[in-house]
């Protein structure tokens, strides 16, 4: 039994160390990586890693699970629900444009290969609608305004504007707060005038 155990427990090391190669490998900017890669970084022959998990395919979820597990507190955001509107923005803003600096590699990876496998799809739903309900909670939103939020401060955003238009991260900063005041401020004036048509029509009953 202590054998199994102790066999048991290597075992799940090796897989871990494997797991973390491919984050490693992943981090640093490698893609495609391939199985030859991980099996080099983790320290394990290529039998070794098809014990471990069947096909490269396996392992790339296994490691987006790990990552996500690993990055949870990335996809927080500072003062959540606290202070006035500007701040609130500030805080959100501020917080988008951090996770994205740090995930970009893995973001990278999930997107370029959700077309060809729904889990990743479904991942990609989740985080989506867990911004949105960020947004909405953190900014007092309703929900169409929160979808407009997100998409403003998405992934896809940012890598527009850094990969396509060459701004900056504070250019950024900036271009996105200036959305969202924008917007919110539209928000707000729809919202009073809403509130007072609402009492006009009762002092009128």
């Amino acid at each position: 039994m202590a054998n199994t155990d102790g066999r048991r427990a290597r075992t799940e090391r090796s897989r871990d160390a494997v797991i973390d190669a491919m984050i490693d490998l992943v981090q640093n900017g490698q893609y495609p990586v391939t199985a030859e890669d991980v099996a080099q970084r983790a320290e394990v022959s290529m039998s070794s890693l098809f014990r471990y998990f069947d096909g490269l395919q396996e392992l790339q979820l296994a490691t987006i699970d790990r990552y996500l597990q690993r990055y949870a507190t990335e996809f927080e955001i500072t003062g959540y629900c606290e202070g006035d509107l500007p701040t609130r923005i500030a805080s959100y803003v501020g917080s988008r444009l951090a996770l994205y600096q740090k995930i970009e590699p893995m973001a990278r990876l999930v997107r370029a290969r959700a077309y060809e496998h729904q889990t990743l799809r479904d991942l990609l739903h989740r985080l989506r609608i867990n911004h949105t309900y960020q947004a909405a909670t953190h900014l007092r939103l309703g929900p169409e305004t929160a979808e407009i939020v997100a998409l403003i401060t998405s992934f896809e955003s940012w890598d527009q504007l850094t990969k396509d238009y060459l701004r900056t991260d504070a250019q950024i900063l900036t271009i996105w707060s200036n959305a969202l005041h924008g917007v919110l401020s539209d928000h707000e004036l729809a919202h009073e005038m809403a509130i007072q048509t609402t009492r006009k029509v009762k002092s009128s009953e």
